[in-house]
């Protein structure tokens, strides 16, 4: 496919518009309706970001995207808004002349560049050089700005009482000077006046330009235009004759076409070619006739700035449209065709139809009435004549330039005729909205004449709603219905028909048109259906390509020079680029925005010229598609940041304004801490031509995989970003789909939290490590010493256990159980049974109670009382009464409530028998006392025996060795089981009056335990 990029359609495009003089340019106007802040635009610059500067008079300075205006004035610190002219430095800042001094707006703000020369000089011209200098013109002179230093001009060549209206720097690096006082050349130090006194053709020169072969190109207000050959100015001197032209404004086009700007005369190109100047105003599509800026940007697109109608954007011509103000009768056109002659026939709604011979209109319908009527079908027959379908009134055929009604052929000569064709055998069918399908056979007997065969349902056709006809090389005729699909006739004979369940989208097809590959098309609400002509079987397809459509409501079907497929639909018109199997591979929309002014189109209203063009029928005038003229915009998109958001604020505002630069430049290093986590990104594509066809994509690197999907929307939110070093990029593509070089970029970083850092884990695991350490050890330590205390407690409960053996073993004396064994014999040979017996179930008893109770851990004071007077009983028996006991028990004492250690009174009860009253002559006495003493019963032994010392003297080995071990192990135990650090036993001789010992005392202090 030809592709012709915007910057070269202007050349192929003027030449259309300069032969004819009946159509007029596309403008699209934009004013305060669209949000433009006022209607007078005096100055127009285009910045390295795309964007459009607009300054305005009254209304201060608008930034326009193509799609949305934005303003600035007093409010955002412009304090002048009446605007004259704009420049644009190196740095992006844009220079702002006023009619009270010089502004630059840096992307943020607005700061006052004092001239020192008076803050109301009104600022006429601005100029940035390649070398960064700023020049100025004003109504009171002309002075540079160079490295920050401003340099006025000396009252040479009378630059400095001069009103500047224009400066321009040519490509070889002079510059030139318009004022009121003719053109001032400056190259280097060399400076040259030029005016009437050295052949100039006026005095006051308003605009330069510059061609491709290096010529000076001058506007003289009040004269016309000019070109400097060397130091002479001439004159251009126009074929037909024009009035003097008062140019306000100046914008070199292609190969010598000079766009001039004119005070009240409109916009005027002149063609160096054919010196021919073509004219536009308010009647052409111009917003005013009042041409004050014309700017042509990076796309090819021409923006002319006026006084009173705001801005007109011409963005190329590859349509061109015709309505009622270029011509047309009424602006429904139903129906296309072409004769011989070149000329394209078209319907009017019901005024009839008319032609168009490439220059003007010639509408048939206004020499009778009875050519005013509705037509939705015209057909060209082969032999040149044209057939008129019409609405009620039939069909007429147009022959040797007569209209001849042939209503008598038919049985309803008021039928409604949808679609006209000729077969190979050069018969005429006819389709029609409820009668079937006529054919029309030439009676050759007459001039005029025709055998008429009807096609109805009556004869197989799937319905009498005929919406197309189409006749393939195999002579099939082929119909569409409106809502029972597509059929086919051969000999005059319906074959075969297909529908949804054939794999046609759709019952109602709209429109059908033949390809030149063989695929015959069908457009229906729903979409494309294709079907190949010509192959073993006929078959449809076609799902795949409707996915690709924009729009699927189909009105009409056509195919360019190129083979591409164009579908019409009720939004515009739409491309389709096919690939060898004819599918689809792209698409492309074209509606108002692009030209395609009609928007709406016709059913069936489409046709191919000789010319390859194609021509629109839609309900807002005919609209022609120019051939070769296919534009494809080869510009991405000039992508940059307009915000950059730190929850809901912008970055400028918060404390890390220093990394945002002016025009939405981030610069790297930025660190946020954790809780500065939620950013938004908002970004612009700038695509002038099309600025609601952009479409992004991103993805945050660091968190994201790959790239969105592409969408329309340019704002992308990042909430609770966890911490980590990032890098958001953004592309943007244009309406065909070229993307950005190189996407735009923002790098920043999230710390973590100091519990997240490193240093904060490092420490934390050593910590951790060490408390695990420590409670390791001290729970090692608490093992150790839990496993140390029970073996501590096992040993003293093995030891207790041992020493209550022991005891055991102790309170089954061997000599008590003699003595007492003995004496019960000694009963039982006196034949004292009875007391024998006594005894000896009381020592059963004893024995029987000592063994239980070394088998508990602590027993009754009751039940140790009564193992007591068991042993003292059998003692005194055994012993011959030779001594009295006692056992007294305080009252606070619950004898049966009250525990304590099993066998610990005993062995110092057998203590003071043996080793005490055992001794005496006279009767003993042996007395026990309990008492509670501080929680602790306190047991007194008192005997009236011989005391220790004496004891020691008269008892034997064994007998001391027995002592010894009874109260070592009892005092072992009461060690154990007491709970204080003091001694449980204590031994203290009893003396009478005259200090003689009368005998021994003994306290035992026991512990009361507890039973669980």
């Amino acid at each position: 496919m030809k592709k012709i990029k915007y910057t070269y359609l202007f050349l192929i495009l003027l030449t259309i518009h300069l032969c004819v003089f009946s159509q007029s340019f596309t403008f699209q106007n934009y004013s305060v309706s669209e949000d433009l802040s006022q209607s007078q635009v005096y100055s127009i610059l285009e910045d390295s970001r795309g964007y459009l500067w607009l300054g305005t008079q009254g209304g201060g300075l608008d930034r326009f995207d193509g799609e949305n205006f934005k303003n600035f004035s007093r409010k955002d610190g412009l304090k002048d808004i009446f605007i004259n002219a704009l420049a644009e430095d190196t740095n992006g800042n844009i220079w702002i002349g006023t009619n009270h001094g010089l502004w630059r707006f840096d992307g943020w703000d607005f700061k006052f560049f004092d001239l020192k020369r008076g803050n109301s000089e009104k600022i006429l011209s601005l100029l940035i050089d390649r070398k960064g200098d700023l020049w100025i013109g004003t109504i009171k002179g002309f002075l540079k700005i160079e490295s920050g230093k401003i340099i006025p001009f000396s009252d040479d060549n009378n630059l400095r009482r001069s009103e500047i209206y224009s400066i321009y720097e040519d490509s070889r690096g002079s510059i030139w000077v318009g004022s009121n006082f003719g053109v001032t050349k400056i190259s280097g130090s060399r400076i040259q006046q030029f005016s009437s006194n050295t052949g100039m053709p006026g005095e006051t020169v308003t605009a330069f330009s510059e061609d491709k072969n290096g010529r000076i190109w001058v506007g003289i207000f009040g004269v016309g235009i000019g070109t400097f050959v060397g130091d002479n100015c001439y004159l251009i001197k126009p074929k037909s004759g024009l009035k003097p032209l008062e140019i306000q404004t100046m914008e070199m086009g292609i190969d010598g076409a000079v766009w001039i700007g004119t005070f009240n005369q409109g916009l005027f190109i002149w063609s160096d070619q054919d010196s021919i100047f073509a004219q536009f105003s308010e009647k052409k599509g111009l917003a005013k006739k009042d041409v004050r800026a014309i700017e042509k940007d990076q796309w090819g697109n021409f923006w002319i700035g006026t006084s009173g109608g705001g801005i007109s954007k011409y963005g190329g011509q590859q349509f061109i449209h015709y309505d009622q103000e270029n011509g047309l009768e009424e602006e429904f056109i139903y129906a296309l065709c072409e004769d011989d002659f070149g000329r394209i026939w078209f319907s009017n709604y019901d005024k009839g139809v008319s032609f168009f011979n490439g220059r003007f209109f010639e509408h048939l319908g206004q020499s009778s009435d009875s050519l005013k009527f509705v037509s939705k079908a015209l057909f060209k027959d082969n032999n040149g004549d044209i057939w008129i379908g019409t609405e009620k009134k039939g069909l007429i055929l147009y022959k040797d330039n007569q209209f001849t009604f042939l209503q008598n052929y038919f049985v309803d000569p008021a039928i409604n005729i949808r679609d006209i064709i000729q077969d190979k055998a050069n018969n005429i069918w006819v389709g029609t909205a409820g009668s079937g399908i006529l054919k029309l056979n030439k009676d050759t007997s007459q001039n005029i004449g025709f055998r008429v065969q009807r096609f109805t349902k009556n004869n197989g056709l799937l319905s009498n709603q005929i919406t197309n006809l189409h006749a393939d090389t195999l002579n099939r005729i082929w119909y569409t219905t409106r809502k029972f699909g597509v059929g086919y006739l051969i000999d005059d004979q319906v074959v075969d028909h297909f529908s949804i369940q054939e794999g046609l989208v759709s019952r109602e097809v709209k429109t059908m048109a033949e390809d030149s590959t063989g695929f015959l098309w069908f457009g229906t609400p729903l979409g494309l259906s294709k079907l190949f002509l010509y192959g073993d079987s006929l078959f449809l397809s076609e799902k795949e390509n409707n996915q690709k459509l924009n729009y699927k409501n189909l009105y009409s079907i056509a195919f360019d020079a190129e083979n591409n497929l164009w579908t019409g639909s009720q939004k515009g018109v739409e491309k389709s680029i096919l690939d060898g199997g004819r599918n689809i591979i792209e698409t492309k929309f074209y509606g108002k925005s692009e030209g395609f002014l009609g928007i709406e189109t016709c059913q069936n209203s489409v046709w191919k010229d000789s010319e390859d063009n194609l021509w629109f029928g839609t309900m807002n005038g005919l609209t022609k598609y120019q051939s070769g003229t296919t534009v494809t915009n080869s510009i991405p998109p000039k992508l940059h940041f307009t915000d950059i958001r730190l929850f809901y604020k912008t970055l400028k505002k918060t404390p890390f304004s220093d990394f945002t630069k002016s025009w939405g430049v981030l610069e790297p290093g930025l660190i946020l801490k954790h809780n500065q986590n939620h950013l938004n990104f908002k970004f612009l594509g700038v695509n002038l031509p099309n600025p609601e066809k952009v479409k992004y994509s991103w993805k945050l690197e660091g968190s994201d995989s790959g790239w969105s999907p592409p969408e329309s929307q340019n704002e992308v939110m990042f909430p609770n970003l966890p911490p980590n070093k990032y890098t958001f990029k953004v592309k943007a593509c244009n309406e065909d789909g070229v993307w950005s070089k190189e996407p735009l970029i923002a790098e920043f970083e999230i710390l973590p939290p100091f519990w997240q850092t490193w240093w904060f884990r490092g420490l934390s695991l050593a910590s951790i490590l060490g408390l695990i350490i420590v409670v390791f050890k001290i729970r090692l330590n608490q093992v150790r010493a839990k496993s140390k205390l029970i073996k501590d407690q096992l040993e003293i409960e093995k030891k207790l256990l041992q020493l209550e053996q022991k005891a055991l073993q102790l309170q089954m004396n061997p000599h008590f159980i003699f003595n007492a064994l003995n004496s019960i014999q000694s009963l039982i040979s006196q034949k004292d049974h009875k007391t024998a017996r006594y005894h000896l179930a009381k020592f059963s008893k004893l024995m029987r109670r000592i063994l239980e109770n070394s088998r508990d851990q602590a027993i009754s004071v009751e039940q140790e009382i009564e193992t007591l007077k068991d042993y003292l009983s059998l003692e005194q028996f055994s012993r011959g009464n030779t001594f009295n006991f006692r056992i007294n028990i305080s009252s606070d004492i619950d004898i049966e409530e009250i525990f304590i250690p099993p066998m610990i009174i005993q062995p110092f009860v057998e203590n003071a028998i043996i080793h005490g009253v055992a001794h005496l002559k006279e009767a003993g006495e042996i007395e026990i006392n309990l008492i509670t003493v501080d929680n602790r019963i306190q047991c007194e032994i008192t005997d009236n025996g011989i005391g220790r010392q004496a004891s020691k003297r008269l008892k034997s080995q064994q007998e001391e060795q027995h002592k010894s071990m009874a109260l070592t192990v009892t005092q072992e135990r009461l060690e154990i089981l007491g709970d204080t650090n003091e001694s449980s036993v204590f031994f203290e001789d009893i003396c009478n009056a005259e200090g003689s010992i009368s005998g021994t005392r003994v306290l035992i202090y026991l512990p009361i335990l507890s039973i669980i």
